[in-house]
């Protein structure tokens, strides 16, 4: 599921959409992620991001009540910069919901304030040139804001390569495996460059 902002001049007919559940187009190491102060999970698109997955029966239900099923969830593991020190943050990303067409990596507010993060806004006068700090202890996070939404530049963590070869170690039943491997747009499926274990699954993954 995913919601859609518009930006631009309507008249000018040169509006340009924002998502709102970056695109999954393998971009090495480095991604971003937008705050989304609605959401009450965490959303990953990245399917090779996950250090697990298994199969979701939550529904969410979307601002105009249609509903839709998760396709899979785990725990992401990712590498920010702390603004004070300039040192690396660890930030796990548990309960990652896995969404193959979405468009953006989101950060749930929520989650980020339950792990004892707290949110501070700079007081620009524009809003536009306006950051949002997430602040716990002595570490601060930056974020700024593009399109209206607040984005937190991200990396993977060298735990999410723990196979040696860039491929996630995946704990998950069949049904799961499927989702993972189906939903994949715009991929090839899992196996099919060499990287299997002759039965079409990835190496490394353990069906229970």
């Amino acid at each position: 599921m995913s919601f859609v902002r518009w930006s631009g001049d309507e008249a000018a007919d040169d509006r340009t959409s924002i998502g709102m559940v970056l695109s999954s187009e393998d971009a090495g190491q480095c991604d971003e992620c937008m705050i989304d102060t609605g959401a009450g999970v965490h959303v990953c698109t990245n399917w090779s991001a996950f250090t697990s997955l298994q199969e979701d029966t939550m529904s969410f239900v979307g601002w105009r009540g249609e509903t839709s099923r998760s396709e899979a969830f785990g725990d992401v593991k990712v590498c920010a910069t702390d603004a004070m020190s300039g040192s690396d943050v660890i930030l796990d990303l548990v309960d990652t919901r896995y969404a193959s067409n979405g468009v953006s990596n989101l950060l749930s507010l929520e989650q980020l304030e339950l792990d004892g993060w707290v949110p501070f806004y700079t007081k620009a006068v524009k809003p536009a040139d306006r950051k949002m700090h997430l602040d716990r202890g002595s570490v601060r996070l930056l974020l700024h804001k593009r399109s209206g939404h607040y984005w937190l530049k991200v990396r993977r963590t060298a735990a999410d390569v723990h196979d040696g070869r860039g491929r996630p170690t995946i704990c998950c039943d069949e049904v799961a495996y499927e989702l993972c491997t189906s939903k994949r747009s715009g991929t090839e499926a899992v196996g099919s460059q060499g990287h299997g274990d002759g039965a079409g699954r990835p190496q490394g993954v353990r069906l229970r």
